[in-house]
């Protein structure tokens, strides 16, 4: 009954542990605590770890359950919400990210995208914008979200060129993104999106064009690091031509 006891303390406090160890690693990096490779491995392990503990957990309660050990069922099932509750959230999106195609650079106008302009300069910063050799060309992106994102396309709005650019603003702050420059004269808005966890700096720019009485709008959201963005870049365009 003791040695219970303690072994179900101990997993109710490794359940702690594991959880604050998953969130150090991207919140570490995000604040600027922790370089990219530590804080992922930090993810990792606090996600087997909380696995780890789960099971275990689990496997403990049947056995307090069968003996009627109260306090030990109590510590046991608090110890497997604990380390289970982050799981529920991280890991279908690290399946979802996981099965996203290859690609960090998204576009509704795709032969023509959007330029990007100050958000070109190099920051300096652990969050560069990433301009290596092992960019995708013009035609790999091409054929990779034409086959991923076929519905991603330039928006014709009836709105007006003004109306249409004070929208398009007011969206990108409403979602959350700062606002970099707004270029009547091109018809350029410029902004930048931070995640959450990680605190990655991802690249969006809307591009205007006067079509008639209306408006053609086209948006490019494109990831400074990493060769592949789990999916965020064409998620962040859906949700920008949905609510306009």
């Amino acid at each position: 009954m003791k040695e219970s006891k303690i072994s179900s303390r101990a997993l109710l406090v490794a359940s702690v542990i594991f959880v604050l160890v998953l969130a150090s690693g991207p919140l570490g990096y995000k604040f600027g605590f922790l370089l990219l490779i530590p804080s992922i491995i930090s993810l990792l392990v606090g996600v087997l770890g909380g696995i780890l503990v789960a099971l275990s957990s689990l496997i403990m309660l049947f056995v307090a359950i069968k003996y009627k050990l109260t306090v030990d069922r109590n510590l046991l099932l608090v110890g497997s919400l604990v380390s289970l509750f982050p799981m529920i959230f991280i890991v279908p999106q690290a399946f979802n990210g996981l099965s996203a195609p290859e690609i960090n650079d998204i576009s509704t106008d795709m032969n023509s995208p959007p330029l990007f302009g100050k958000l070109l300069i190099r920051q300096i910063d652990n969050n560069e914008l990433s301009l290596s050799e092992y960019a995708l060309s013009k035609e790999e992106r091409i054929k990779i979200q034409n086959h991923s994102y076929p519905e991603l396309k330039t928006l014709s709005s009836s709105l007006d060129f003004d109306s249409a650019l004070t929208r398009s603003a007011a969206l990108l702050r409403q979602q959350g993104l700062e606002i970099v420059t707004i270029d009547k004269d091109k018809g350029i808005i410029e902004a930048i999106d931070t995640t959450f966890w990680f605190g990655f700096k991802d690249n969006v720019v809307v591009r205007l064009k006067r079509h008639g009485s209306g408006t053609k709008v086209d948006i490019r959201s494109a990831s400074r690091i990493g060769l592949r963005d789990f999916g965020k870049n064409a998620a962040r365009i859906r949700r920008f031509l949905d609510d306009f």
